[in-house]
């Protein structure tokens, strides 16, 4: 969009736009002022990941807010977009989230995260599909977005030998 946008400690969301600055506040809309990360995705909305309050997601006139109520956890601390423009939120003890534009998903330590705290999120792509690597407090875990899709399409149910998170730790 041309934009810059900073994400602060205390003073919410600041866009930089032709040589000014403008402030984005829980009065403007935004969930929280503790913003620990931002995101804008394909549409061109740009995504905050606050401390305290969830994710707020700005289309540019409106701000949405997506928070324990719709399953958000209060603390996002990484977000990114795939390439099938899911958009992905790690959190502090909730484990990752998958918004498909329509609802969320939780994967947590029960699906094979190493850990529920989330602090980096790469896509990988390859040959064979896409890999979600994770990075957590207790680790790197990898996710194949081609099995999440089958899984979630499927109803939920793997095969006894299915994988759809492998994790590492490196201690």
């Amino acid at each position: 969009s041309g934009d810059t946008w900073f994400g602060t400690l205390d003073h919410g969301a600041i866009r930089y736009r032709d040589n000014e600055y403008e402030q984005f506040k829980t009065e403007n809309g935004l969930s929280h002022n503790r913003v620990k990360c931002r995101l804008e995705d394909s549409k061109g909305n740009i995504w905050f990941g606050t401390e305290g309050g969830g994710v707020t997601m700005y289309d540019g006139n409106d701000f949405f807010q997506f928070t324990e109520k719709e399953g958000v956890s209060d603390f996002a601390y990484c977000m990114l977009e795939d390439s099938e423009k899911n958009i992905w939120m790690g959190t502090r003890g909730n484990g990752l989230l998958r918004y498909d534009g329509k609802s969320f998903t939780h994967f947590t330590t029960l699906e094979g995260l190493s850990n529920d705290n989330v602090f980096s999120l790469q896509e990988e792509i390859t040959s064979n599909g896409s890999n979600l690597w994770i990075g957590t407090r207790q680790g790197l875990s990898k996710m194949s977005l081609r099995k999440i899709n089958e899984l979630i399409q499927g109803g939920g149910k793997l095969s006894e030998d299915e994988v759809i998170i492998e994790s590492f730790d490196p201690r």
